[in-house]
Order: structure tokens, then C-alpha cells, then sequence
């Protein structure tokens, strides 16, 4: 039974985070301030399928493509921006409807297990207490979308676990999910794999036969329908930059160390979470808990750390499903002792309060509103600048060309790299164009010159050999909102004519 009683604590907890949310997010939203050359990726991405261009060939003329990420959010941005919409109001539309998604499932979920409804709330909308969450969210990233549809997934996979019989469609209703939420990022298997092994484990083997098979073969009628769409391009896309050019082994090798540096280290509202989750996670299992949260924790951490040991990749969009997950668990342990709700409510609150102070600086610290509204004025006249160029722009940012209304002519610079580890025609076609100074412009992010750019520009971005060749036929013209945008140097003057005998 629950408990009775009022839950102010976490009423207020939900009203302060949700209001704090919304004011950073229409800042947000207003400046860009979180825009960057990874939602870039995904504008390029989507710009070329408003083109009718589903995952461009790695060289070709369209520009060079690459790319690991899977369509379903890029595809969700395209179709907007085909019915009229700019890339920035496609995008937060898309990303800003991922979250109410996320804490809508959440909500239910939590009212599943039987929480208050403010109480479900409140932990709904704390996903987004996290730095790392709202950037993830205000940045156009995919992974709010992903954490949505799991969670929407595991959702409707819970009343498996309490019937003998386990209807079918509910499975089939979380299969659906299940398959989207891979669709858009493909690591989030970790959450059907987790639901599977937990209903064998209940012995609800019928019932993890079905789920695994559903999803299974709706996965691989995904991988198979992009395919063909893409007249393979997709295919060879994700070949090209699976591993981030590293291999397989030097990848995991990588998997430990990151715990500390990216899972632990950066968010003290994550740790805290974290540590909650742990705690909550070691008590269901002495105490033979729900299977679900037994499997899904260790899988969702797994995951999570192999993710991250990849190259280029970083906590700052990663943890949203590890986070999301903790939040789970936490709200299975409440759920087994209603005498905890007040507590949680009040303890909610306190995190609140902190999270909406730190969330609100960027709207109440007058010089970092001044900064942000400054770099976005400075940014939209680089982008009028780089519209009225002639000829293709080569940006390491390509949001800027989508914004401009130009093909990107590069999706993703770091991808870039990878394949020309690979492909040596790709390489020796950007040597060939640099040289002969093909593009009007060409805009880095960082000065290639100084000891951080050196380093960037030889293990993510273009990579050195490229880099050096853009510094020795194109010189630095301006800097604006941070970017450095370069331009052909002018052509060596004459040899003068030899003297005549």
C-alpha cells in the first residue's frame, strides 16, 4: 500500500527543477550557446537527406561522408527541415520532444512500480538535474532519444515479469521501442539483451524467446531496409568508422581506465546518483530483487564503459542512458520501501535546489549572458560571411554551412580522419584539393599552431597530415565566435625571367 500523506517535498522538487530547466533551455535555445561541431554531424547528416541523400558515398561529389551514427535521429531532423524548417528549429524541436519523451517515460515507468505520482515525477524530471544531461538535451544530441525509447521499452516489458502468461502485445509494444531506440543509437541493445537474460531468469522463458526473437529480427529488418536505401553507403559508412580507427583490442584495453576519469570523475550530481544506485542495486541483489534491475544496472555500466573507451567519443552525451538507469534502479528500491518516500522527496528537493542554482548561472551571471549572446551574433555573421562566399567551404564545424543554406562538404571531421587511415584515394583527393587550393575558406576550431591544437588535429580531427597541408596553402584570415577561418594564400610571385646573354 502506499503511504498516506502529502508529498510536498517533491512537488516542490519537480516544480523547481522543471522551472529551472525551462529557463536554461530558453537561453539555450535563444543563443545556441551549446551548438557545436557535433550537432553539426547530425545537421550535415540530416541537410544531405532534405537533398534526398541517405548516408553520402565516403568520397564523392557531394563531399566526403562518414559517419557512425544511425538514422533515426538525423532522419527525424531531415523531415522537418524537408517541410520548411531550418536546421536549429528542426533540431530543437526533435531534441527538445526526446526529452519530454524521456521524462514521460520515466513517469510511467515509476507509476508502474507503484511511486506516487509527485514522486515520479520529481525523479522523472531530475535526469535532467546533471550538466552533462542538459548539455546532451541543448546541444541536439541523440542520446536523450535513445534514453527515451528504452526506457518507454523496459516499460512495457515489466508486466511480463508479473504474469504467468505474458500477453503479447505489451512484448510486441516494447519490441517496437526497443528496435527505434537502436535505430538511433545502436549501443542501446544493452537494454533488450538485459530484459531477455532477466525474463529467463524469472523464468519467463516463452516470454524471452519472444522478446529476443521480435527484436532480433526487427533490428536486423532496420540494418537491412537503411541498406538498401542507402544503396549500401550506410554499410560501408559504419564499416569505415566502427572502431575510430583503433583496433579491437586496443579499444577494450581502454574500458577500465575511463570509470574513473568519465564516469565517476566529472558530475558530482552523477556520483551521488551513482552511488545511490549502487547501494540500491547491491541490497535487490542480496535480497533476490527484481531480475530486471539486477541485469539491466551491470549491462547499462558495461556498456556505458565500453562506449566510452572509444575514441572521440565523451561523458558529456554518454551517461545520459547510464543516468537515466541509475534513476531507474533508485526508483525500484523506493518502490520496496514506501517508508522512504518522504525522505527521498525532501533529499530531492535539497539536490534541486543545488541543480537549479548552478543550471540558472549562465541566465543570472551577467558576463557569461553578455558572452553568450556576443558569440552567438558573432556566430550568425560567419555564417552570413561564409554564404556569400564562392566555391565549396571545408568546416570543422559543419553546422555553420547548414546553417548558411550550403551542403556541408565534410559530415564529420573526425570521421575524416578514420578513413583516411583507411582509404588512401580519400586521403590523396583532400591532399590534391588543398593543394590546389580548391576552397574558399577552410574553418578550424582551434589554432593548429599551439601545443592543445597540435594534439587535436593529430588524434581526432582531419588528422596532422591533413592539417599541415591546410597551413601550408591557406593562411588565417579572421576569427569569429571562436572559429578561425583560413583562406588561400595568394599564389608565389614569378620567378623573374632569367637575364638574356
Amino acid at each position: 500500500m502506499r503511504p498516506s500523506g502529502r508529498h510536498d517535498a517533491a512537488i516542490m522538487a519537480a516544480s523547481v527543477t522543471g522551472v529551472a530547466l525551462f529557463i536554461h533551455a530558453w537561453h539555450a535555445v535563444g543563443t545556441g550557446c551549446y551548438v557545436d561541431f557535433v550537432t553539426g554531424v547530425w545537421f550535415a547528416l540530416a541537410d544531405d537527406l532534405s537533398h534526398g541523400v541517405f548516408y553520402r558515398d565516403l568520397i564523392g561529389p557531394d563531399g566526403y561522408g562518414g559517419t557512425r551514427y544511425f538514422p533515426l535521429f538525423f532522419s527525424l531532423i531531415g523531415s522537418a527541415m524537408s517541410l520548411g524548417a531550418g536546421p536549429l528549429l528542426a533540431g530543437f524541436v526533435v531534441s527538445l520532444s526526446s526529452g519530454a519523451l524521456l521524462v514521460l517515460g520515466l513517469r510511467r515507468f515509476f507509476l508502474q512500480l507503484g511511486l506516487s505520482p509527485a514522486l515520479a515525477t520529481a525523479i522523472g524530471l531530475f535526469v535532467f538535474a546533471p550538466r552533462f544531461a542538459q548539455q546532451a538535451l541543448l546541444a541536439i544530441r541523440s542520446d536523450i532519444l535513445a534514453a527515451a525509447l528504452v526506457v518507454w521499452g523496459l516499460a512495457y516489458t515489466l508486466p511480463a515479469f508479473d504474469e504467468e502468461r505474458p500477453r503479447n502485445t505489451p512484448l510486441a509494444t516494447a519490441s517496437v521501442f526497443f528496435i527505434l531506440a537502436a535505430a538511433t543509437k545502436v549501443t542501446s541493445l544493452y537494454a533488450p539483451a538485459a530484459a531477455i537474460v532477466a525474463l529467463a531468469l524469472a523464468a519467463r522463458f516463452a516470454a524471452s524467446v519472444r522478446l529476443g526473437l521480435m527484436v532480433a529480427l526487427g533490428t536486423a529488418a532496420v540494418v537491412a531496409v537503411v541498406a538498401a536505401l542507402s544503396g549500401g553507403r550506410a554499410i560501408e559508412s559504419w564499416r569505415a568508422c566502427a572502431l575510430a580507427g583503433v583496433g579491437l583490442a586496443e579499444w577494450l584495453k581502454g574500458t577500465p581506465s575511463v570509470f574513473l576519469t568519465q564516469v565517476i570523475g566529472p558530475s558530482r550530481v552523477f556520483g551521488v546518483v551513482f552511488a545511490a544506485a549502487v547501494s540500491a542495486w547491491l541490497v535487490m541483489l542480496f535480497d533476490r530483487g527484481p531480475r530486471l534491475s539486477i541485469v539491466l544496472f551491470p549491462a547499462t555500466l558495461g556498456a556505458t564503459l565500453v562506449v566510452l573507451a572509444s575514441p572521440g567519443t565523451s561523458y558529456t552525451n554518454q551517461l545520459v542512458e547510464l543516468f537515466t538507469v541509475c534513476l531507474l534502479i533508485v526508483g525500484w528500491a523506493l518502490a520496496r520501501h514506501p517508508r522512504l518516500w518522504s525522505p527521498a522527496g525532501l533529499i530531492l528537493l535539497v539536490l534541486s535546489l543545488g541543480v537549479a542554482r548552478h543550471s540558472l548561472l549562465p541566465v543570472l551571471d551577467a558576463g557569461r549572458r553578455h558572452h553568450a549572446q556576443r558569440m552567438s551574433a558573432e556566430r550568425a555573421q560567419l555564417v552570413r560571411d561564409l554564404a556569400a562566399l564562392r566555391g565549396p567551404v571545408l568546416s570543422e564545424s559543419p553546422e555553420l554551412l547548414a546553417l548558411a543554406g550550403l551542403r556541408p562538404y565534410m559530415i564529420d571531421p573526425f570521421a575524416l580522419r578514420v578513413v583516411t587511415l583507411r582509404r588512401r584515394d580519400v586521403f590523396d583527393d583532400v591532399e590534391r584539393k588543398l593543394d590546389s587550393r580548391y576552397f574558399s575558406a577552410v574553418v578550424l576550431m582551434y589554432d593548429p599552431e599551439s601545443r592543445g591544437g597540435r594534439g587535436w588535429y593529430t588524434n581526432m580531427d582531419f588528422g596532422w597530415p591533413i592539417t599541415s597541408n591546410i597551413l601550408a596553402n591557406y593562411e588565417l584570415a579572421t576569427v569569429k565566435a571562436g572559429l578561425r577561418v583560413y583562406r588561400p594564400k595568394a599564389p608565389a610571385p614569378a620567378p623573374p625571367p632569367a637575364p638574356m646573354d
